[in-house]
Formats: structure tokens, C-alpha cells, sequence
């Protein structure tokens, strides 16, 4: 077993980073990314009072970056960035140093 897994692709992660805390729009960008076959959506994460959301992904290279692909454009097509977000959104990305 050791060796079939020393043969196998490297295995590398990412996550993409929604805009939105609406868990609805992370499980519709994770369904999108779920669709690719060699990778796997691993955590899904939503706060709604910060207005941000994530969708972790592992897999092989190929599958990783089209799987954070559809999730991306799925997220896009759900989520209305020329509104202007809240004040405690925009609190959140200052540094607290």
C-alpha cells in the first residue's frame, strides 16, 4: 500500500475565499467544485456577521485548480459585488497589529 501511495500525485490544497456569509453560496460553490472528479471539497466554512465565507479543496494539480475554478465562477454568478458591504466587513480586513 505504501508504495501505490509513493506513485501517486502530489495531493496540494487551497481554499476559495467568498465574499458573501450566505451559507447557501458556499454549498452552491462547493457543489460546483465537488463536481470535479480528483479533488475533494474538505471543509466549507460561513460567517455571516463578517460577510465572508470558504470552500477548502484538496486534490491532485489539474483537478485542484478546476475544481477552485468552478467554484469561483459559481460563487461570482451568485454574489453582487457592486453593492457596498457592511461597516463591519470592511472593520474585519484592517491589521490589529
Amino acid at each position: 500500500m505504501l508504495a501505490r501511495a509513493m506513485n501517486s500525485p502530489p495531493l496540494y490544497s487551497c481554499a476559495v475565499y467568498i465574499s458573501s456569509g450566505l451559507a447557501s453560496v458556499a454549498a452552491r460553490a462547493a457543489s460546483a467544485a465537488a463536481r470535479t472528479k480528483g479533488c475533494s471539497v474538505v471543509d466549507t466554512f460561513c460567517d455571516r456577521d463578517y460577510a465572508r465565507s470558504s470552500v477548502k479543496l484538496v486534490g491532485s494539480a489539474g483537478p485542484l485548480l478546476e475544481a477552485a475554478g468552478a467554484a469561483a465562477l459559481e460563487a461570482l454568478s451568485l454574489v453582487d459585488l457592486s453593492r457596498a458591504v457592511s461597516y463591519t466587513h470592511l472593520r474585519a480586513h484592517e491589521t490589529d497589529s
